[in-house]
């Protein structure tokens, strides 16, 4: 189980290169697939991310980029648990559609378990199948994405949808 944290500038080392920082796991994680550094350059293409920033520091890239690295450091190691906080906060719409694509390839891949934890309905439902809602570190809602406008919805669901509903039309 690897997660991946919301702010990528602070789980990066900020006087290593990015290159270097992607070699640090394979030192801790010696059962890792033998095939790394092809996943590497897979995840690198998905990720549309430009060979030569590997030789850059965290602080050179801009927040998009490097919460893209973020990601790529945890998926090349292809846990069999991916926990991912808040990872599209840093990124725009077009970012966010391909993290989501990022991620339904992953799963497709590799068939891992995936725990989001996020606030962007837009995300989550093109990203889960199924959505688990928390209030006060309490689950109140449970179920399967198709049935997110069931009247049956939590209240606390309800007033969720009804914000994300606000700021979708306020977007259009």
């Amino acid at each position: 189980m690897l997660p991946i944290f919301q702010h990528a500038i602070e789980s990066f080392n900020t006087h290593l290169t990015l290159a270097q920082s992607l070699a640090e796991p394979k030192k801790y994680y010696k059962s890792i697939n033998s095939n790394i550094d092809l996943t590497l350059q897979h995840l690198m293409t998905q990720l549309n991310l430009d060979p030569e920033l590997l030789q850059a520091k965290p602080y050179q890239l801009s927040g998009g980029q490097l919460q893209r690295f973020n990601i790529l450091r945890t998926l090349m190691l292809q846990p069999e648990i991916l926990i991912c906080d808040e990872i599209t906060s840093n990124l725009d719409v077009l970012l966010e559609q391909q993290m989501s694509n990022v991620l339904l390839n992953y799963y497709e891949e590799t068939q891992h378990g995936m725990v989001i934890i996020s606030h962007d309905m837009a995300f989550i439902t093109a990203t889960v199948e199924r959505i688990v809602v928390m209030r006060d570190g309490e689950i109140v809602d449970d179920f399967h994405k198709k049935y997110l406008f069931s009247a049956e919805r939590h209240p606390y669901t309800q007033q969720l949808l009804a914000v994300y509903d606000v700021e979708w039309r306020s977007k259009k």
